[in-house]
Protein backbone atom coordinates (compact mmCIF):
# COMPACT_ATOMS: atom_id res chain seq x y z
CA UNK A 1 0.00 0.00 0.00
CA UNK A 2 3.22 2.17 0.88
CA UNK A 3 4.46 1.64 -3.26
CA UNK A 4 0.88 2.51 -4.33
CA UNK A 5 0.63 5.86 -2.40
CA UNK A 6 4.04 6.94 -3.52
CA UNK A 7 3.24 5.92 -6.96
CA UNK A 8 0.59 8.26 -6.67
CA UNK A 9 2.08 10.97 -5.48
CA UNK A 10 4.86 10.78 -8.12
CA UNK A 11 2.54 11.10 -10.98
CA UNK A 12 0.20 13.81 -9.18
CA UNK A 13 3.40 16.04 -9.37
CA UNK A 14 4.35 14.60 -12.76
CA UNK A 15 0.89 15.77 -14.07
CA UNK A 16 1.35 19.38 -11.85
CA UNK A 17 4.80 20.23 -13.69
CA UNK A 18 3.48 19.00 -16.74
CA UNK A 19 0.94 21.56 -17.16
CA UNK A 20 2.89 24.11 -15.53
CA UNK A 21 5.54 23.66 -18.67
CA UNK A 22 5.44 26.86 -20.68
CA UNK A 23 5.12 25.83 -24.30
CA UNK A 24 6.08 28.33 -26.02
CA UNK A 25 9.78 27.68 -24.16
CA UNK A 26 9.30 24.14 -25.51
CA UNK A 27 8.27 23.53 -29.12
CA UNK A 28 9.38 20.40 -29.61
CA UNK A 29 6.87 19.88 -26.77
CA UNK A 30 4.15 16.93 -28.21
CA UNK A 31 1.01 18.88 -28.81
CA UNK A 32 2.15 21.97 -29.91
CA UNK A 33 0.61 23.96 -33.36
CA UNK A 34 3.03 25.08 -36.27
CA UNK A 35 1.79 26.67 -39.39
CA UNK A 36 3.74 26.58 -42.66
CA UNK A 37 2.77 29.31 -45.31
CA UNK A 38 3.64 29.21 -48.72
CA UNK A 39 3.38 32.61 -50.38
CA UNK A 40 3.30 33.16 -54.02
CA UNK A 41 5.51 36.54 -54.83
CA UNK A 42 5.47 35.57 -58.88
CA UNK A 43 3.49 38.27 -60.45
CA UNK A 44 1.91 36.61 -63.42
CA UNK A 45 2.38 32.57 -62.42
CA UNK A 46 -0.24 30.52 -60.86
CA UNK A 47 1.90 28.19 -58.67
CA UNK A 48 0.84 24.44 -58.20
CA UNK A 49 0.85 23.03 -55.24
CA UNK A 50 0.98 19.27 -53.98
CA UNK A 51 1.53 18.61 -50.15
CA UNK A 52 1.56 15.34 -48.29
CA UNK A 53 2.59 14.43 -44.73
CA UNK A 54 2.34 10.28 -44.03
CA UNK A 55 1.88 10.90 -40.79
CA UNK A 56 -0.30 13.60 -40.39
CA UNK A 57 -2.44 11.72 -43.38
CA UNK A 58 -2.76 14.63 -45.00
CA UNK A 59 -2.46 15.52 -48.88
CA UNK A 60 -3.51 18.15 -50.24
CA UNK A 61 -3.61 20.16 -53.58
CA UNK A 62 -3.92 23.88 -54.61
CA UNK A 63 -3.25 26.69 -57.24
CA UNK A 64 -2.00 29.50 -55.51
CA UNK A 65 -2.85 32.87 -57.27
CA UNK A 66 0.21 35.30 -57.96
CA UNK A 67 0.85 37.17 -54.90
CA UNK A 68 -1.53 35.19 -52.75
CA UNK A 69 -0.62 32.32 -50.36
CA UNK A 70 -1.46 28.43 -49.11
CA UNK A 71 -1.47 28.30 -45.32
CA UNK A 72 -1.85 25.18 -42.99
CA UNK A 73 -1.51 24.43 -39.58
CA UNK A 74 -1.67 21.48 -37.63
CA UNK A 75 -0.44 20.00 -34.28
CA UNK A 76 2.50 17.32 -33.19
CA UNK A 77 1.53 14.00 -32.29
CA UNK A 78 2.81 12.29 -29.12
CA UNK A 79 4.04 9.58 -31.09
CA UNK A 80 5.75 9.65 -34.57
CA UNK A 81 7.51 13.15 -36.19
CA UNK A 82 5.46 15.12 -38.31
CA UNK A 83 6.71 16.05 -41.90
CA UNK A 84 5.68 17.91 -44.95
CA UNK A 85 6.99 17.81 -48.35
CA UNK A 86 5.65 19.70 -50.84
CA UNK A 87 5.84 19.14 -54.60
CA UNK A 88 5.78 22.63 -56.13
CA UNK A 89 5.53 23.63 -59.88
CA UNK A 90 4.99 26.22 -62.49
CA UNK A 91 4.44 26.05 -66.22
CA UNK A 92 8.49 25.95 -67.14
CA UNK A 93 9.71 24.07 -63.71
CA UNK A 94 9.16 22.30 -60.39
CA UNK A 95 11.08 21.61 -57.21
CA UNK A 96 10.37 19.22 -53.88
CA UNK A 97 10.72 21.20 -50.64
CA UNK A 98 10.46 19.85 -47.45
CA UNK A 99 8.03 22.58 -46.22
CA UNK A 100 8.08 21.26 -42.24
CA UNK A 101 10.21 18.85 -40.29
CA UNK A 102 9.85 17.93 -36.71
CA UNK A 103 13.54 17.74 -36.66
CA UNK A 104 15.39 20.28 -34.12
CA UNK A 105 17.55 21.20 -36.50
CA UNK A 106 15.12 22.32 -39.45
CA UNK A 107 12.70 24.37 -36.94
CA UNK A 108 16.03 26.31 -35.13
CA UNK A 109 18.09 27.23 -38.26
CA UNK A 110 14.82 26.81 -40.61
CA UNK A 111 12.07 28.70 -39.36
CA UNK A 112 13.52 29.87 -36.26
CA UNK A 113 9.89 29.25 -34.50
CA UNK A 114 6.33 27.43 -34.67
CA UNK A 115 6.12 29.99 -38.08
CA UNK A 116 7.34 28.36 -41.49
CA UNK A 117 7.02 31.29 -44.09
CA UNK A 118 7.90 30.17 -47.55
CA UNK A 119 8.43 32.86 -50.45
CA UNK A 120 8.12 31.25 -53.50
CA UNK A 121 9.85 33.88 -56.41
CA UNK A 122 11.57 33.66 -60.31
CA UNK A 123 14.97 32.41 -58.78
CA UNK A 124 13.67 30.13 -56.31
CA UNK A 125 12.19 29.00 -52.94
CA UNK A 126 13.17 31.00 -49.98
CA UNK A 127 12.62 30.12 -46.25
CA UNK A 128 12.08 33.48 -43.52
CA UNK A 129 14.33 32.80 -40.50
CA UNK A 130 11.56 34.56 -37.39
CA UNK A 131 15.04 35.50 -35.11
CA UNK A 132 17.11 36.83 -38.36
CA UNK A 133 14.47 38.74 -39.79
CA UNK A 134 15.52 37.18 -43.17
CA UNK A 135 14.71 34.64 -45.97
CA UNK A 136 17.40 32.26 -46.88
CA UNK A 137 17.47 30.46 -50.23
CA UNK A 138 16.95 26.84 -50.20
CA UNK A 139 15.68 25.22 -52.98
CA UNK A 140 16.04 26.36 -56.89
CA UNK A 141 13.67 25.43 -59.71
CA UNK A 142 14.62 22.24 -61.77
CA UNK A 143 13.12 21.72 -65.08
CA UNK A 144 9.01 20.43 -65.28
CA UNK A 145 9.05 16.18 -66.15
CA UNK A 146 7.77 16.03 -69.37
CA UNK A 147 4.87 13.68 -69.83
CA UNK A 148 4.85 10.90 -71.43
Amino acid sequence: MKNVNTLLKCLTLITIATMCINIEAFPFFKGTKFHVIIMNLMSQETLNTHCISDYQEQNFSNQIAPNTNLTWSFTTQLFGQTNYTCDLSISKARVNILAYSEDEDFVDDGCGGRHCFWKVARDGIYLYHIHKQQFFLKYRWGPKALSV
